[in-house]
């Protein structure tokens, strides 16, 4: 029994799963903080009203409390840009509360880790007991910091309510995309770049409900495309309310990108079974066809993230060219940005982190000690696992990135359509 126990323990690390999960969440919510915090000083863009959200009842279509609480509602009135330093206010509010439970969680872990790591401890009861604790903590910590982010506040404000009702509307699969469709797709397609991350909080409870440190392969099959499905469905529903075909072609990006999953699950799947004696060969096909699939997934996301997301033109130069004149931006006039350097620095770093995935194949093809140790410290080898959290983190980053422009584009779009509504009305006018 004792060294059943000891051997338990001696999985143990002085950051686990949960606190690595944490560090994620902690810089999402920083990563948000800093978009708002500069649009609002970089630039004239509202990050409010391109949300639909306000501090203010008065610019909502409903004065009712709990008619707010359990509707959609978003601002009928356009909000004051002011109202922006309460959003920072909340963020920042936020993250320190969601810091101090992470620190206080890790300050009471760690004697325990080092008491496992100085003593030889040799007891069954009190090991078994501090293996308890060392699996117990650091998840307690992951639910409280979740519960602050999603499920409890003492006075529930604009900010919380609204965080509140998109997740559940997300959840669900559905979109609204009559007032708030920027609200609902910057938090769904977040999502979609934390599935690893959802990955592992399935993986941190699966191993303190289950004596046993390997996650299922199968449940990783079904929770890592839960993001993906969402955005298929609301892709659907976007189709079906609005029949363009943009919708459905962003539908089929997120559909390519199930691919991979279904072919590393068999992979794994394949791996297990030792006695085929045709398993390499095998495993090497199929590596060849997620390398395709990847490729196709990544190209097609870059274009749609340069195109669509973000408005540039930098891709009208391939076929669908229907302008005479080249503008790889926007007119000077459509860019909020302090600087041109700055969409061309984000457009390459999204590209490069799109294709980070490339550094595996191409270790083995070019003999280069710098590219191949990039490649073993992002994405592992034989002899050393993946760096899933390096993973993570850069996808983070490039979400980061992507929000930021996609927020000043949706904003940009906002304004010429109030333009656009202006002068319709001014026609009206004249002619009356």
């Amino acid at each position: 029994m004792d060294e059943k126990v000891d051997s338990k323990l001696s999985d143990i690390t002085p950051l686990p799963l949960p606190f690595r999960i944490l560090f994620t969440i902690h810089i999402g919510v920083l990563f948000w903080l800093s978009i708002v915090y500069l649009l609002t000083r970089w630039t004239d863009i509202n990050v409010l009203e391109v949300l639909k959200l306000s501090y203010n009842s008065r610019n909502y279509n409903t004065l009712d409390p709990t008619q707010f609480r359990t509707s959609e509602s978003s601002t009928t009135i356009k909000v004051d840009r002011s109202e922006n330093s309460l959003l920072i206010g909340g963020i920042f509010s936020t993250l320190l509360k969601i810091t101090t439970r992470s620190v206080i969680g890790y300050v009471v872990y760690l004697p325990l880790f080092l008491t496992k790591e100085i003593y030889d401890i040799k007891e069954g009861i009190f090991s078994l007991l501090l293996k308890f604790c060392l699996k117990s903590v650091p998840l307690v910590v992951l639910y409280l910091v979740f519960r602050e982010l999603f499920f409890h506040s003492k006075h529930e404000g604009y900010g919380e309510i609204r965080v509140k009702s998109t997740v559940k509307r997300v959840l669900k699969g559905h979109i609204n995309l009559d007032t708030m469709r920027t609200n609902d797709i910057l938090l769904s397609d977040s999502c979609v770049s934390y599935n690893r991350v959802l990955n592992d909080t399935m993986n941190a409870f699966w191993t303190l409900f289950f004596d046993s440190s390997t996650y299922s392969n199968y449940l990783e099959f079904y929770v890592l495309p839960i993001p993906s499905f969402i955005r298929i469905e609301q892709c659907c529903r976007e189709y079906y309310s609005s029949k363009q075909r943009q919708h459905l072609l962003n539908l089929i990006k997120y559909s390519v990108g199930l691919g991979p999953n279904v072919l590393h699950h068999a992979i794994k799947h394949i791996s297990s079974r030792t006695s085929d004696d045709l398993k390499e060969e095998k495993l090497q096909e199929l590596h060849h066809y997620i390398y395709l699939l990847v490729f196709i997934n990544s190209t097609y996301s870059f274009i749609w993230d340069v195109k669509m997301d973000w408005g540039l033109g930098l891709m009208n130069i391939l076929p669908w060219r229907t302008s005479s004149i080249y503008e790889p931006l926007r007119p000077r006039g459509s860019l909020l940005l302090p600087s041109r350097v700055v969409y061309y620095i984000i457009i390459m770093l999204d590209f490069m982190l799109r294709y980070v995935w490339f550094l595996v194949p191409l270790s083995r093809m070019i003999e280069n000690s710098l590219i191949r140790t990039l490649a073993v410290c992002i994405f592992g080898n034989e002899s050393k696992p993946s760096n899933t959290f390096l993973i993570e983190v850069l996808e983070i980053f490039r979400r980061f990135l992507w929000c930021i422009v996609k927020i000043e584009n949706d904003w940009i779009k906002e304004i010429d359509t109030e333009q656009a509504a202006f002068i319709d009305l001014d026609l009206i006018n004249k002619r009356s």
